[in-house]
C-alpha cells in the first residue's frame, strides 16, 4: 500500500513538507489479530523531491501511535526495530513512550541534500494492535530550499487494520430486525414494530464471518461490539423509541468501508388523563388530572397535589403549596412550602418550609424568617445565619448604643432623645452590644436573614 502526503504538482505552504511521503506495509494492508497475539508488521517509508528545487534535509522522525484504539498502530513499543536504508544517513535509538514510539533519523553533510534520489527507511517488527481501524503515522522532516534555515514540517500516512485473514466483502443482505421479549433462537419470531414500555427486546441479524461489527443503539461513541459469528443481542429495557444501527467494517479494494442498516422501533409511553396549560393564571387548577405547564403560571390560592409536583426549571408559587413530593430546579415560594415527602431541589428560596421526610438541595438553601428575636440590653452571641442588629433609644438625651463584630464597631449617640443603631452582622462571628451612659428606653433585636 503507498500513501502520498504532499501535493503532487503544487507549491507547499511554510509548514507542509516539501518532500512527497510514501508510506509501504508487510502485510499490505495490515492486519490486527481479533483474538491472539499482535500481529507483526514491517513497515516502510520513501521519501522523493517532487519539486524543481534541491531540498536540504537535516533531520527525519518517524512517530508510531502506541495504544489499544482503533486509532494506535503498535500494541508496545518495545522491540520495533529502525534502519536507515539510504547511504550517509544514520537512525538514532528510539524513543518509546506511553503513547508512541519515536524514530529519528538524520544524515551526512553530504546527504542532507536530496535531488532526484529517494532516501528510504525500515521499520520492523512492529506489533499491530488488535483494534480495527486506521492509524495515522506521524511523518515530521526537518528541511527547507535555497539558503533558509531548515524547519520541522509534519505529515501524517493513512495505514488501514483488518482483522486478520479477512478478505470478505459486504454480505448481500444484513437483514436487521428486532423481535420483542429475550429469546435464544429467533426462528419463526415475528419482527416487532413496536413494544410495550421497559421492555427487552432481541436485535438480530444475517450472519457474516470475517468482518467487523458493531452495535449501536445507546448515546455513546463506539457502539457495542459483536462477537464473530454471532447474530442476536439482547438490548434493553427500553424506555423511548429506540433507533438500532448495525455497523460492518469490511474492505472493498483494500480500503476499509463502513455500511450502516438501521431500525428505529416504537416503545409505547404510558399516557395518563393531564391537562395542558400553554399560559394562564388561575386560582384553582383541574381535579383528578396532570397538569403539565409549559410557561409562566401564577397560582394566586392554595394548591395540593395528590402526587409529586415535577418542574424542568422555576415553580414559582405565591400562595401555599402541600404535596408529597416536589422536585425542580429552581423553587421559589412567597408563601408555605409544605411537604409531606421529600423535597429535592437545586436552589430554594422561601419564606416558610414544612417538610416531614427531609430537605436534600445541591444547591444554596434561603429559607427566610419572618419575625425578629429581642436581644438583652448587653451581651455577646455566635449567631448561625447573616443578619441585622437594630438598636433604639428613645426619651433618652445622653446614651451611646454599641455593636462591636470582628469587621468594625457601630456606635451612635442619642440626639434629640433618639437613636438608632443598625449593625450588619456576618453567619458565624462571635458579635457582642451594649450601651454606654445611664437611662433606660433602649432596645435590641435580631433580624435574622434566613438559617
Amino acid at each position: 500500500m503507498t500513501t502520498a502526503l504532499s501535493k503532487a504538482d503544487t507549491a507547499p505552504t511554510a509548514t507542509e513538507p516539501l518532500l512527497k511521503h510514501a508510506v509501504h506495509t508487510i502485510p499490505d494492508p495490515l492486519e490486527a489479530n481479533l483474538s491472539g497475539p499482535p500481529s507483526p508488521a514491517q513497515i516502510r517509508v520513501v521519501l522523493t523531491n517532487g519539486g524543481n528545487k534541491a531540498v536540504r534535509c537535516t533531520s527525519i522522525v518517524i512517530e508510531l501511535p502506541v495504544g489499544t484504539r482503533p486509532r494506535d498502530l503498535a500494541a508496545t513499543g518495545q522491540g520495533i526495530v529502525a534502519t536507515a536504508t539510504t547511504e550517509g544517513w544514520t537512525a538514532a535509538a528510539p524513543d518509546v513512550g506511553a503513547d508512541r514510539v519515536r524514530f529519528a533519523f538524520t544524515p551526512s553533510t553530504a546527504a542532507e541534500i536530496i535531488t532526484d534520489r529517494a532516501v528510504s527507511f525500515k521499520i520492523e517488527n512492529v506489533p499491530v494492535n488488535r483494534a480495527v481501524g486506521v492509524a495515522y503515522p506521524r511523518i515530521v522532516e526537518t528541511s527547507a530550499t535555497g539558503a533558509d534555515t531548515p524547519v520541522a514540517r509534519t505529515g501524517f500516512a493513512r495505514l488501514p487494520k483488518f482483522p486478520a485473514g479477512t478478505t470478505a466483502t459486504f454480505p448481500v443482505g444484513t437483514n436487521l430486525r428486532v423481535h420483542a421479549g429475550e429469546h435464544a433462537s429467533i426462528e419463526g419470531l415475528p419482527p416487532a414494530v413496536s413494544v410495550p414500555h421497559n421492555s427487552k427486546v432481541t436485535v438480530a441479524w444475517n450472519p457474516a464471518p470475517g468482518v467487523v461489527r458493531h452495535l449501536h443503539y445507546r448515546d455513546q461513541a463506539d457502539g457495542t461490539p459483536i462477537p464473530d459469528g454471532h447474530t442476536t443481542m439482547v438490548c434493553g429495557p427500553l424506555v423511548r423509541e429506540t433507533t438500532f444501527t448495525l455497523q460492518t467494517v469490511s474492505q472493498i479494494g483494500g480500503q476499509p468501508v463502513s455500511r450502516y442498516d438501521a431500525f428505529t422501533l416504537q416503545v409505547d409511553e404510558p399516557e395518563y388523563p393531564k391537562t395542558t396549560v400553554a399560559n394562564g393564571r388561575f386560582a384553582t387548577l383541574p381535579a383528578g388530572a396532570a397538569t403539565r405547564i409549559t410557561s409562566p403560571v401564577s397560582i394566586t390560592k392554595a394548591l395540593t397535589v395528590t402526587e409529586t409536583i415535577a418542574a424542568k426549571s422555576t415553580l414559582g408559587i405565591t400562595g401555599t403549596v402541600t404535596a408529597p413530593g416536589i422536585k425542580t430546579a429552581t423553587t421559589d415560594f412567597a408563601g408555605t412550602l409544605a411537604v409531606t415527602g421529600l423535597l429535592t431541589a437545586s436552589n430554594l428560596t422561601a419564606a416558610k418550609v414544612t417538610t416531614t421526610k427531609g430537605l436534600t438541595a445541591t444547591g444554596r438553601v434561603d429559607i427566610l424568617k419572618a419575625a425578629s428575636e429581642p436581644l438583652s440590653a448587653s451581651g455577646q452571641r455566635t449567631f448561625s445565619t447573616d443578619g441585622l442588629i437594630l438598636a433604639n433609644a428613645e426619651a433618652n438625651s445622653d446614651l451611646a448604643l454599641w455593636v462591636t463584630t470582628p469587621v468594625q464597631t457601630f456606635r451612635t449617640h442619642t440626639s434629640e432623645q433618639v437613636g438608632t443603631l443598625i449593625a450588619p452582622v456576618r453567619a458565624q462571628e462571635s458579635v457582642s452590644w451594649g450601651v454606654e451612659g445611664p437611662g433606660a428606653g433602649y432596645t435590641f433585636r435580631w433580624f435574622p436573614f434566613g438559617v
